[in-house]
């Protein structure tokens, strides 16, 4: 892991895979001047994630999408795509400039391919979830896309991701999503029994 550069950086609470797409309300006069610096030079910049009011030295770098609804004041809605999961080494402040800029490396999964017991797993999940409808499938077999169908709250999705990439973050999918068919057979059982007395 020694690929580290520096690039801008917005810190906020949210946190997302590799792929996922969002929308962010651009109104802080910081942040207007990092967009408009960042579509400036076209480069990425990165989001740390805010957990409990602390920012944390993981996230993720992302580049943006589209710009939608700018107004003559400089807001902006923007829609970003996460390209990788980052640690933030360090965050500085710059005279020069109103934002943050932090020196960032990148976390490298070797391989994204999902593991036969994840991707039935998913499967299983989804056919329960979608009251058995056959569920899309996974377009590139690529375990941040199944991550991402799973709408995961951000809290939990940054707590899957620890040094051991990419090992601990499938165990951690696998049973994350063991626990979630345990709780919907569960509830699917309970709500037959209410119905059935």
């Amino acid at each position: 892991m020694n690929d580290i550069q520096t690039y801008p950086i917005f810190p906020l609470n949210v946190f997302a895979f590799p792929g996922e797409e969002f929308g962010l309300h651009i109104f802080e006069e910081r942040y207007k001047h990092l967009v408009n610096d960042v579509m400036e030079s076209h480069q990425m910049f990165g989001m740390p994630y805010v957990l409990n009011g602390e920012t944390q030295d993981r996230g993720c770098l992302l580049h943006i999408e589209e710009v939608k609804n700018r107004k003559s004041n400089g807001e902006m809605d923007i829609v970003v795509k996460v390209v990788e999961l980052v640690n933030f080494l360090t965050r500085s402040s710059s005279p020069s400039k109103l934002y943050m800029e932090g020196n960032v490396e990148l976390l490298h999964f070797k391989n994204t391919k999902p593991g036969p017991r994840l991707v039935l797993l998913f499967h299983r999940f989804m056919l329960m979830r979608e009251e058995g409808e056959e569920p899309q499938p996974i377009v590139d077999e690529d375990i941040f896309e199944l991550a991402a169908r799973l709408k995961i709250p951000a809290n939990q999705k940054f707590s899957f991701i620890d040094d051991q990439l990419p090992e601990h973050f499938e165990r951690n999918l696998t049973n994350f999503l063991t626990l979630q068919i345990q709780i919907e057979a569960m509830t699917q059982e309970m709500g037959s029994r209410f119905v059935l007395n």
